[in-house]
């Protein structure tokens, strides 16, 4: 079995980690898998979201290491992303879980007074994270 390799430089991106500045209590970071059609012609849009989710500076190295899954695992509709096409976004400046959420609240009471328009309240959430720096 061939996985997908998102880590070609443990130690440069451990400085990176390591270089990042500490959280507070309630701040965490934004990471983003892509795939790219600067780096795969056959997507057919410029790129495509894969997986994103948070953490802190104590997880992130291994919640990077889980992307590493089997290849064909990624795709977009039948197409497979091939590794070449992947680029992991990590954004260096904290998100604020406390904004988010207050946020977030005000999002959901809106959506939750209208008819329901296919939202996804963990994907609201993520944006709301993604949105709300520090």
């Amino acid at each position: 079995m061939i996985n997908y390799k998102i880590i070609t430089d443990f130690n440069r991106l451990k400085q990176f980690i390591d270089w990042l500045p500490e959280l507070k209590d309630d701040e965490c970071y934004y990471v983003m898998l892509f795939a790219r059609d600067k780096y795969f012609k056959e997507l057919g849009k410029p790129s495509v979201k894969l997986k994103r989710f948070t953490s802190n500076k104590q997880f992130l190295l291994d919640k990077i290491k889980q992307l590493e899954c089997e290849v064909g695992s990624y795709k977009c509709g039948d197409l497979i992303i091939p590794n070449e096409a992947l680029c992991l976004y990590i954004m260096p400046n904290p998100r604020s879980q406390v904004k988010a959420a207050k946020n977030l609240t005000k999002l959901l009471i809106d959506k939750v007074f209208n008819e329901y328009n296919g939202y996804n309240i963990h994907q609201e959430a993520l944006t709301m994270l993604q949105k709300n720096t520090i």
